[in-house]
């Protein structure tokens, strides 16, 4: 998250025909995105897509001028559910998890990272990213986790 010279590029297994991209620490790469004049685009946030997935999804449809009717949705829910992608990576493999880790999908879960990170983990990141954080809804006001 704090690196800027992070990249991605071809890897041994997979992505061959991968370019090399320059990923920037995780507020700049998310603001190259967010903030890139003239891009069309429309930010969805995972947690967002966990809480309130039928709301969440019918928005990414009508702005990517896809289908919106409810039936078409709810499946799209269900075929990108956790779960089925989890079960899908330990069925087929999955080509863009990197190669030191066991596996893409790891849990799924919104706000884990509380029980994972170190207080000093969670105070780094929060300085280093408070700005972008606070700006989706991640700290409140006094840069406080949400």
């Amino acid at each position: 998250m704090g690196y800027e010279h992070q990249g991605m590029t071809r890897m041994p297994r997979g992505l061959e025909d991968q370019v090399r991209q320059k990923m920037l620490t995780w507020s700049e790469h998310v603001l190259s995105w967010v903030d890139a004049p003239a891009l069309n685009k429309h930010v969805i946030r995972y947690e967002d897509m966990l809480a309130k997935p039928l709301e969440t999804f019918t928005q990414a449809s009508h702005f990517l001028e896809l289908p919106t009717d409810p039936e078409r949705i709810e499946k799209a829910i269900r075929f990108s559910d956790f779960k089925v992608l989890a079960e899908q990576e330990a069925d087929k493999g999955f080509k863009e998890r990197p190669p030191h880790t066991e596996r893409f999908f790891r849990q799924g879960k919104s706000g884990d990272w509380r029980d994972k990170l170190s207080t000093e983990q969670i105070d780094k990141i929060i300085h280093d990213h408070h700005v972008v954080m606070r700006r989706f809804g991640y700290l409140d006001e006094h840069d406080k986790p949400v």
